[in-house]
Formats: structure tokens, sequence, C-alpha cells
């Protein structure tokens, strides 16, 4: 048989698919081989021996040796398949399929890789805007979510449900299926912050709790902001708290009659951390339309002490200058004047400790702003004398002609003033970014350039040296960062001894119209003084480092009316500004809508701009060069684009050359701009 084996009485062979190997042709193995195996018949070149009867009765030391002086590298031992060895169909089929499916194997592994690089990128842009128990509803086949949500997933759908309302966010959710909680469920997990008004005890609670974990003894100590803001007058039902609501609040109240008519104030109350970036609500309270100073102190006086026995430390509290606030600064002796000054009454739940007192500095500015609407400002001799300045008189109509030559084609030199700016509607003098822009540095240099180039009177430079006194002395007061916060070192000292004259300043300051001592004045040095204290019993006395005065500001209760009053409503109703209020605090949600009166107390915004390196804005062409720009000879100038070009190109002249001492030699000189 063709591929039998040649042992006696064995029929194996390569078509049953068994391995045979050939006789060696050698003919002393090969006779080695037939004696060993009993071969009785004669054997020929087509004779086999399959491989059951080599491995069993071919004794391997010696027929092994033979077989490698025959067939070189052949081993007994070896994984290599030996050449007297042939494969059989079978085995060819096998290793056929067997090479398809590694292929197949390798195709898919490939497929599995692209696949799972693709499930993690995509993971990974959920995880941008979507919480890991978003995700796994998403990745569930349920319509339901089965697990309780997180704090962080509440949060979120607190903050859209304030953004966006009920219709619209059952839409997004049920509609649209974006993961987010039900609104039963929004309602079960507020359950237990009920907000009504008054102080919040157990939110006070969590509070210290919270801060006492942290390490640094300085987040302990806060400031105690408080506003107020008009509100619909109504009695309602509400289901939440299972009362009425939309009385005078009792401690607040002038006499008992009053507290049973509606209210229509409310005074809110947030604590600021001077140091660590936390603020929270703590309480709010119902009002008419005044209420008495010692009734507030003493509303105020429980919230103190409520908040010191959690360790929290209330070391000023900050208001603006109402009737009622001003009021509470006589109950604790706070005043404000030419001749005294005092800042700061004994802590209430500490005689050790100082409660300083202030008036919120923005709200400090827009009265300036208003009040150089109505009348010039008089310097006294001295100032005008050591600052060497024109005239004594700070007037606003220097602005209105600076602006008005803007309107009428003249050079922008301060860009997004218009006349309407200088004639402010009512609620225009609420918003403080207008104040900032005729109080500022840009319009006080603009001032001074056009004085400068006669495009304005030279009285102009007084107006133009109180308008740079006042942005200097803002950006000071509402500091939020280390490098111009009020500390010990030698830059903090300059910063303090600017302060301490601008009180001086403002002292002697006297109006047009009559030299009574003005609001503006007592608020400026009310809240100059408060920081410059503040900084001795904080900062030289060991415990702190520095003072931000950002933080001495009333913004936090601001921007948390201008969210209330984002929702549509400008005097929203007792029900509906509990409600809000509970959203805003609970979700902390942080947005301030852009036509707010203030801007933004938290964290300030880093401003990312996409740039190019400086490697790639400079050629690495050495021998390439720019052409000529020729100039018409008929080319008229006027003194301001003369000036204008002039700071250009140099500005030009001196980036380019920056680095090459040979460039700036060459093009650059520190003669004045006479010259």
């Amino acid at each position: 048989i063709m591929g039998g084996c040649s042992f006696p009485n064995c029929h194996n062979s390569s078509e049953k698919g068994f391995k045979v190997m050939r006789f060696p042709r050698c003919i002393d193995i090969r006779n080695k081989w037939v004696t060993a195996c009993k071969i009785l018949k004669p054997i020929n070149e087509n004779s086999r021996l399959c491989e059951g009867h080599f491995r069993l009765e071919i004794s391997p030391n010696e027929n092994i040796q033979d077989c490698e002086e025959v067939f070189p590298g052949t081993s007994y031992h070896s994984n290599q398949p030996s050449d007297n060895f042939e494969k059989s169909p079978r085995e060819l089929l096998l290793e056929q399929q067997i090479n398809e499916l590694l292929k197949e194997n390798t195709a898919l592994k490939k497929k599995v890789s692209h696949m799972a690089e693709k499930s993690t990128t995509l993971d990974t842009n959920l995880k941008k805007f979507l919480n890991p128990d978003q995700l796994l509803f998403l990745k569930s086949n349920a319509s339901t979510n089965s697990k309780p949500w997180s704090e962080e997933t509440i949060k979120k759908g607190l903050r859209i449900r304030l953004l966006m309302g009920t219709k619209a966010y059952k839409s997004l959710r049920d509609i649209e299926g974006f993961p987010l909680p039900a609104f039963s469920t929004l309602y079960s997990r507020l359950s237990g912050f009920n907000f009504a008004p008054g102080t919040f005890h157990s939110i006070i609670e969590w509070l210290g709790m919270k801060i006492r974990q942290q390490q640094d003894e300085t987040a302990h100590y806060c400031v105690l902001a408080l506003d107020e803001m008009s509100i619909h007058p109504a009695v309602e039902y509400d289901r939440g708290l299972g009362n009425f609501i939309g009385l005078v609040t009792p401690e607040l109240a002038r006499d008992s009659n009053e507290a049973d008519t509606m209210a229509s104030h409310a005074i809110a109350f947030v604590a600021r951390g001077l140091t660590s970036h936390w603020k929270q609500l703590v309480g709010y309270a119902l009002t008419g339309k005044s209420v008495t100073s010692k009734c507030l102190w003493n509303y105020v006086q429980e919230i103190i002490r409520e908040l010191y026995q959690q360790d929290i430390i209330v070391k000023c509290i900050s208001t603006d200058e109402g009737p009622t606030n001003v009021g509470m600064w006589t109950l604790n002796s706070i005043t404000s004047s030419r001749y005294l000054i005092n800042s700061s009454s004994q802590h209430p739940s500490n005689p050790d400790e100082l409660l300083h007192w202030t008036s919120d500095v923005p709200h400090v500015l827009k009265r300036i702003w208003s009040q150089l609407l109505k009348t010039k400002f008089i310097l006294s001799g001295p100032i005008v004398q050591a600052n060497n300045l024109p005239s004594s008189e700070v007037d606003i109509a220097h602005v209105r002609q600076l602006v008005e030559s803007q309107s009428l084609g003249g050079p922008v030199l301060v860009t997004g003033v218009t006349a309407a700016i200088l004639d402010p509607s009512q609620f225009d003098k609420m918003h403080v970014g207008l104040a900032k822009k005729i109080l500022s540095e840009e319009m006080g240099r603009a001032l001074m350039f056009s004085a400068q180039t006669g495009y304005l009177p030279q009285e102009a430079m007084t107006t133009s040296w109180f308008i740079l006194l006042c942005s200097q002395w803002y950006d000071l007061m509402v500091c939020r960062h280390k490098s111009h916060s009020l500390g010990s070192d030698e830059s903090s000292l300059e910063r303090v001894e600017f302060l301490q004259s601008f009180i001086e300043s403002i002292k002697d300051l006297q109006f047009t119209t009559n030299n009574k001592w003005k609001p503006i004045q007592r608020g400026i040095i009310l809240v100059t003084t408060t920081a410059l204290n503040l900084r001795k019993d904080l900062v030289l006395s060991g415990k702190f480092q520095y003072l931000l005065t950002g933080c001495l500001t009333s913004s936090s209760v601001e921007n948390l009316f201008s969210q209330i009053r984002a929702g549509g409503d400008i005097h929203p109703k007792p029900r509906q500004l509990r409600y809000r209020m509970r959203l805003v605090a609970v979700a902390q949600y942080l947005r301030v809508p852009s036509s707010a009166s203030y801007e933004d107390d938290d964290e300030p915004y880093y401003l990312e701009f996409l740039k190019q390196k400086k490697d790639e804005l400079r050629t690495t062409d050495d021998e390439k060069t720019l052409d000529a720009i020729e100039m018409p000879n008929s080319c008229v100038l006027s003194a301001i684009q003369e000036y204008g070009l002039y700071y250009l190109s140099g500005w030009a002249v001196f980036v380019s050359a920056n680095g090459c001492e040979a460039c700036e030699t060459a093009t650059i000189s520190l003669e004045p701009l006479s010259n």
C-alpha cells in the first residue's frame, strides 16, 4: 500500500492520518532499522515506517546519531518536523483552517482594539459633562434609574432646572433622553432644606463641620454681608413648608401689629471666607418698608453668635449705606468724619476680638460717580501744590467734552463710553460697571493725553489726576490676588501709604454746592480705614500672611439677588423667593447674569488666549526682508495720529528688537516724546 507502514502486521498509513517516515538512504542505517523492527520482507525506496513504531522500536541513542550524519540539523528532540515525515491531507486541511482562523483572529483583535479606543474616547468626552452615575444609566437598558443619583448629579439637575424651567427640563429628560433625576427626586432631596425665612441653623451647623476639617486656622474667619431687595407683597400657602408665607419676620417687626402685615422686602445674610474661597447663605428675613436699626442689630448678633458656636468667627460686617445700616453703625459707635474715625466695635461673642465694619466698595464707587455728575470737587491747596496741578477743580465737563469729541468722529481714546453714561437713569446709576467706566485708568489717561496735546484745556489735568487716584484706590479695595493684597512686604507698605494719603485727600475735599460732609467722604474713609485696621489686626499680628480686600464687599449678596431675579421676575413673591433661594444655595449655582449690577464675586476669570509661540512668529530666514512701504509726500496726520503712530512704532520696534542688543541700540531711544 502506497504510504503504508512496513512493520509486520501494522496497517497504519498516511491516508489514515498517521505520520510515516521513509527509511534512510544509508544502507547501514536502513539495515539497522530493518533489524530493529524485525522486518522480514524486502524494503525499497517506497517503504515506510509509521510514527508509533519509530518512537517505540527504534533505539534513539543508536539511530539519532546516524540520522544526524545523514540529515544534518535533524534531531529527535527538536520541535521541527523531520524531513522523513509527510503531512497527510487531513493535516494540510487543518493547517489551512488554522491559518485562516489565525488571520480572522488577528483581524478581530484589531477591530476590538479600534472599538475599545473609540469607546474610551467616547467615555472621555461624555465625562466632560456627565457624572459617573449618568454614564452608568446611559449604558443600562432600564428606562428609569434603579440606583440613587449622586449629589453632583442632583446639583446639576437643580442648576438646569433653575436655568430652563419645568417644561424644558421635562422635555430634555423625557423626550431627549438626557440622564437627569426626576422632579420627585429633586424635591425629595430638597426636603431637608426648607429655607423658611429665618436663620438656617442646620446649614450653619453643616458649615461648621466642613470648616473644622480644614487644617488652615485662617479658614475660620469670615465676613458677614447683608443687603435687601424688594419683593411683591403677598401671603401664599407654601406646600413645601405646610404653612403660609409672606408675613414680616417677627424679630424684625417694628411692633406687634407689623408682624401681621405683608412683607415688601427681604434681607439676606451671606457668610464669606476671608482666606479660603467659600460663601454660604446663612439666613434671610422678610421685612416691611423699613426696619429699626436696633432690631436688625439684635438679629445680626444672633447670627454672629450661632456662627461663633460653630468655630466660625465673623471678623467684619459689610453693608451698604442705607439709613438702617448707618443706624447700626451708630449703635456700635462706628463713625467716619473729618475729625473722628472709628471702624470697629467689640465682638458680641468674644470680648477679646474686634468686629470691624465696612461699607460696600462698589456702592461707594457708584456714589462718587453720582456725586461727580451733580457738582464739582474742590481739592485742597496743599494737594494741588504737592501734585503740581493746574487747578483745584475736578469737573465732569472735561469728560463730557472728550465723549462728545469721540461721538463727532474724533479719535477714540476711551472705548465703550457714550453720552448716555453721563446722563444715567435711576436704573443705570445702580450699575457698577458704568461707574467703573468713568472712574477708570483708561479715562484718566485719555484726559491727561488730551490735555497735553491741547484737545482739552489744561484744567483737565486735575480731573485726570483725581480719576486716576479713584481708579487706583478702587483696584486696591477690591483686590482678589496676592500681588495687590495688603501684607507686610515692601510693596504692601507702598499700598498702605497710598491708602493713607488717599484718606487725607478725601478729608479735605470740598464741593461747589456746599462744604458739608458728604456721604461719599464717610464711605471712602470708612472702607479704607477698615481695610487698614484689618491688616493691622490680622496680618501684623501674624494670623494672616496677607489680606484680600475683595472679600470685604457685599457682592456675594448682590449676586445672589441677581440670580434670583434672573428667573424673570424682578420682584418675586415670597414663595417664589424661597424656592429660588433654595435652588441657588443647594445647587451652588454660581453663574451671574450679564445684566447684573455687580460683577461676579467668585474666583477671577482667567482668559486663555490662543497665541502662537514666539518662535513661530519669528522668521527663520535671515535673508528675508520686508519691502519698504512708500508713504505719499502729501500725507498729513493730526497731532493725535502722530503720537499714536509714534508709540505704535516704538512698541513694534521694541518687541521686534527684544533680545538683540545691536537692534535695540540702533532703534530704541530713551529720549522724551517732545524731542
